[in-house]
């Protein structure tokens, strides 16, 4: 497996990019309004945000957790 990960490092040098590009778009953000870039986003804040998360966000720390599992969202809602 680690040599998956320097076949990764050595692909880098030998695809020879411009690496004043490379390191000129790692630091500095590029927002384009484009289908490409909105479905991106989309698509990460759906992974990140969903719709099972949030009782069980809601809910840690705190008693109710079994309740909002096991009877109904209502009773984790304060």
């Amino acid at each position: 497996m680690s040599m998956v990960f320097v076949a990764y490092v050595i692909t880098a040098f030998f695809s020879k990019p411009d690496w004043g590009a490379v390191l000129t778009n790692t630091f500095v953000p590029h927002v384009d309004f484009g289908f490409a870039s909105i479905s991106t986003a989309v698509a990460l804040l759906g992974a990140t945000i969903s719709p099972y998360t949030i009782p069980y966000i809601s809910c840690s720390g705190q008693m109710c957790y079994k309740v909002c599992c096991l009877q109904s969202w209502s009773y984790c809602l304060w």
